[in-house]
């Protein structure tokens, strides 16, 4: 298990508030033989521990393993749930549950940074950000369309300029303004546009944590035919996972 997915599993146990949200939000491992994750007595306990500390937070996952109850399959359970990234699991479902189908093309283009201050740091400098964005929409152009260096960039360019609407999971306009830009690439002909917003809620949702949120920002008038040619959304969609530290910018395109 990687030092990020052991710190969000104790950032979510630090943000919880009842028995409920455990229970909730923790997934099954498929692989595992177990046919429950946390039940309501455990969730429970969890929370009274946390709350007896001086702190009231976890320092660490060990600290959750030692509470009696939890153990190595409701550790599998907590790695299966916050070990995948979030981006990855969005893209599967999309496919695994048919909404988007071989006609579709859905790729992701990642920054990570090492630290939550490298990250902090990212984000919030618009030119920086703009710079980070510019370099992976370069690359995707040289992959995507066999462009060299010099051409990618050019092509690509406007996103050091162009205007960024912003939307946060703090609220429901992340999700519905992410589900609104795959359901402009060619209307509700492949989907519906209610369960695509499932899936995008799912997506900024992904990690329950408050302290963690997730963004979308459009990069208004940006022209995706420079990355895929194909039937294109409008505006260059990137996401902001605070809890990953990653930056994601997506290319999406249809073979209609």
């Amino acid at each position: 298990m990687t030092l990020g997915t052991a710190n969000r599993i104790v950032r979510f146990f630090n943000s919880v508030q009842s028995a409920f949200e455990i229970v909730k939000g923790v997934k099954d491992d498929p692989g595992d033989n177990e046919t429950a994750v946390f039940t309501t007595k455990v969730a429970k306990r969890i929370l009274e521990v946390r709350n007896n500390l001086t702190s009231f937070r976890f320092d660490s996952l060990e600290q959750i393993d030692a509470i009696p109850g939890v153990g190595p399959d409701k550790i599998e359970d907590l790695y299966y749930t916050f070990g995948r990234p979030a981006a990855e699991a969005f893209e599967s479902n999309l496919f695994d549950k048919s909404l988007l189908y071989e006609n579709w093309t859905v790729l992701r283009y990642e920054f990570v940074s090492e630290t939550d201050e490298a990250h902090r740091a990212l984000v919030d400098d618009a030119t920086a950000f703009r710079k980070a964005v510019h370099q992976l929409a370069t690359r995707a152009a040289m992959e995507t369309q066999g462009s060299t260096s010099e051409e990618a960039e050019r092509s690509t360019s406007s996103v050091l300029t162009d205007y960024i609407d912003t939307y946060s999971n703090n609220t429901p306009e992340a999700a519905i303004a992410f589900a609104l830009w795959f359901f402009r690439v060619d209307a509700d002909n492949w989907f519906s546009f209610d369960r695509m917003l499932v899936e995008t809620t799912l997506f900024f949702d992904y990690h329950s944590d408050p302290y963690a949120p997730q963004e979308l920002r459009l990069f208004k008038g940006f022209d995706n035919s420079v990355l895929l040619n194909l039937v294109n959304p409008t505006d260059l969609a990137v996401t902001v996972n605070d809890a990953e530290r990653v930056i994601t910018l997506w290319v999406v395109g249809l073979a209609d």
